[in-house]
């Protein structure tokens, strides 16, 4: 299957994949979080080895189920999805799907949307849940992508990471769509 073929067909699953929400958020107090204290590490580590074992059962059988589940945002490139997949954080990626064909017309690289202002960006995205951050991120990582990786998007999860407003979901997305 081509690139653009892969990014359009939309996955459609019968239940939550645990996914929702925003990025990160350590629930441990001593780490700045909420939630409860964190277990005795072996009991963690036990805990971990479990979870990763009902996982890997979990997407072998998602794998079974829907052979042909597709990322449902529009995108022709590595650097089109990932700024697709920002804008898609908490809203749809039916109202993604209707902004970005303008916005990527007007900034088709990476190095257009280094050199626009975060206003310009801003009138592209307005319909977006948060623009006013995500069009601040998203010219931080345009230039970042410019000056550091040369208008390549990187292939580990650390590198993407460094990128403003990417965290590890957003990275992932990118890694398995991308470079799977």
């Amino acid at each position: 299957q081509g690139y653009r073929q892969r990014l359009h067909a939309p996955a459609v699953l019968p239940f939550s994949c645990g996914l929702e929400g925003t990025e990160g958020g350590d629930q441990d107090p001593e780490h700045g979080g909420q939630g409860q204290h964190r277990a005795h590490d072996t009991r963690l580590a036990e805990h971990m080895q479990v979870n990763f074992s009902n996982a890997r059962r979990m997407i072998e059988g998602l794998k079974k189920e829907y052979p042909d589940a597709l990322c449902s945002l529009v995108a022709d490139n590595p650097f089109e999805l990932l700024v697709a997949t920002r804008l898609s954080a908490q809203c749809t990626d039916k109202r993604v799907n209707i902004v970005t064909p303008s916005l990527f017309e007007r900034f088709p690289t990476v190095q257009s949307m280094a050199e626009a202002t975060q206003e310009e960006i801003y009138s592209y995205i307005k319909s977006i849940s948060y623009p006013n951050s995500k069009s601040r991120n998203l010219k931080k990582m345009a230039e970042r992508l410019h000056e550091v990786y040369h208008d390549e998007i990187p292939d580990e999860p650390n590198e993407l990471q460094t990128l403003a407003g990417v965290g590890r979901k957003t990275a992932n997305v990118i890694l398995n769509v991308v470079y799977v």
